[in-house]
């Protein structure tokens, strides 16, 4: 069954596109970043967990 019905997503439709979206923004900046031989910030919550909870990794 098509996920779309006359002119009309389903919720599972819009939550992949809300996902994906920000992950095709970081990619572009990233590419950016790249070209100008700029490097990338630190992103990510695994990265960001660990430097505020150390003690997580244990």
């Amino acid at each position: 069954m098509s996920s779309l019905v006359h002119g009309k997503s389903t919720s599972k439709v819009e939550i992949s596109h809300i996902s994906n979206h920000g992950s095709y923004h970081r990619g572009n900046i990233a590419y950016a970043l790249d070209l100008a031989a700029i490097a990338h910030p630190v992103d990510g919550y695994g990265i960001y967990i660990h430097e505020k909870e150390p003690q997580r990794r244990d």
